[in-house]
């Protein structure tokens, strides 16, 4: 159960500008996953490091939060650790290729931007404009507006099928 760190508010480089070259942070499996509605609901509570550990096999700090990785979900963890507890958004983000929740969130920064969606510079924040662009692409495409990183807005987007 190893925790990995990444650097807090530095600008972040997209993975999706040509080769793929995110360093995965676990070994990625999401044949065991959930709709976002199931994951939204999964990981409400607040739970102390222990209940994270037996959980989650996958823990790691981004930023000043910790995220647990579950069932095809990266998931804030709270009260997994008192002092690094500030997370920009409490839902579910949905994983692929191993990628950390930042560098997903970067990936799909970087996508709206090119799309005309998003305006800001990709820091890898699931922020309110992160979220608004989200949303926006969502109801342009018939997607679910979530204004989350869910599974139906990844396959649009393109970074899986």
């Amino acid at each position: 159960n190893g925790v990995k760190t990444t650097t807090p508010n530095t600008p972040m480089q997209a993975t999706n500008s040509g080769l793929h070259t995110g360093k995965p942070v676990l070994n990625f499996n999401n044949s065991n996953t959930m709709n976002f509605n199931d994951a939204c609901r999964r990981h409400r509570g607040q739970h102390d490091c222990n209940w994270w550990r037996n959980h989650c096999h996958t823990i790691i700090l981004i930023g000043g939060g910790f995220y647990a990785w579950d069932l095809g979900y990266w998931y804030p963890a709270y009260g997994y650790d008192s002092y690094n507890s500030n997370y920009t958004y409490d839902g579910p983000i949905y994983g692929y290729d191993g990628l950390s929740p930042d560098q997903i969130i970067a990936n799909v920064q970087y996508a709206l931007q090119q799309l005309g969606y998003f305006a800001e510079s990709v820091d890898g924040v699931l922020g309110p404009v992160t979220q608004q662009a989200i949303a926006d692409y969502q109801l342009d495409n018939g997607l679910n507006v979530t204004g989350a990183i869910d599974r139906p807005t990844l396959v649009a987007l393109g970074f899986i099928d």
